[in-house]
């Protein structure tokens, strides 16, 4: 509350929800994972590939990311250089899921 009325700032409570709920999705399930990794090295590996695998794949499902978003964040990440090999293929996963799921098509809400 504070924000919106200091600064003006528009809160999207829907996007921060399924934020959340993505986090939540992706936590239970790296803790489903985590019981069947005995080394503690090698469990730190499984839960990051489990959760990043999880949190990833339930974004565009609960609207998080629109094709709009990742065709925004490509352009923006093809300038990185060497950041830009790591962080493109995780987008066209997204892509991926977003073709599968459908996602909207429109532009995410802007604050005025």
């Amino acid at each position: 509350m504070l924000a919106t009325r200091r600064a003006r700032a528009t809160v999207f409570f829907k996007p921060m929800v399924s934020t959340l709920a993505s986090t939540l999705l992706a936590l239970s399930a790296m803790l489903v994972a985590q019981p069947f990794v005995a080394e503690p090295f090698v469990a730190l590996w499984v839960d990051v590939a489990v959760f990043l695998f999880a949190y990833l794949t339930a974004m565009p499902f609960l609207g998080e990311v629109g094709m709009v978003d990742l065709e925004l964040l490509d352009a923006v990440i093809r300038g990185l250089g060497f950041f830009s090999r790591m962080i493109l293929p995780i987008l066209e996963y997204e892509r991926m899921l977003g073709r599968a799921g459908r996602l909207r098509r429109r532009p995410p809400p802007m604050s005025g």
